[in-house]
């Protein structure tokens, strides 16, 4: 099964075995987006009223099944002896992502910068830049002033050579 990226900061992009997916609906990124973020298994009812909410039931139902059908086709493996619908958990009335499948989120990444700086005053000055250094965005060319975020210092305060 092929890594699923998904790039939700700033506009949102969509990105399956290193191809950038195409939506015909935008219902149905929106859905892939909002199973990724949100995370867990959720009731169908739930989805179909949150993402069609000026619709009856039975056409907000129908959108939904549309938007399925649509991503389980962007996300079918081209190898047909795997599971053709991997990223996407289907068990009777809940759907989400497999925890299992692949997965890179953007906002991920900075939720764990985020954590890093609220570690607490304990952690080391260097592991604290070993762990805002892998916060950087691996589209942007790396940069010297960017990549020496820390003078690194051993636990006494002598530099580091």
């Amino acid at each position: 099964m092929g890594l699923l990226r998904l790039d939700v900061l700033g506009a949102p992009e969509v990105f399956h075995d290193g191809n950038r997916l195409t939506f015909a609906l935008r219902k149905a990124q929106a859905l892939l987006l909002y199973l990724a973020v949100e995370g867990g298994m959720h009731s169908r009812s739930k989805l179909a009223a949150f993402l069609w909410p000026d619709s009856e039931p039975q056409a907000a139902r129908t959108g939904l099944r549309t938007a399925l059908t649509l991503l389980r086709s962007l996300l079918a493996d081209s190898d047909a002896s795997l599971s053709p619908h991997s990223h996407l958990l289907n068990e009777h009335e809940l759907l989400g992502l497999n925890p299992q499948a692949p997965l890179e989120l953007d906002l991920n990444v900075v939720q764990q910068a985020y954590q890093a700086l609220r570690l607490p005053a304990v952690q080391t000055e260097h592991q604290r830049a070993v762990l805002l250094s892998q916060f950087q965005h691996r589209h942007q060319p790396r940069r010297r002033h960017q990549i020496l975020l820390v003078k690194h210092r051993r636990p006494g305060g002598e530099r580091i050579r």
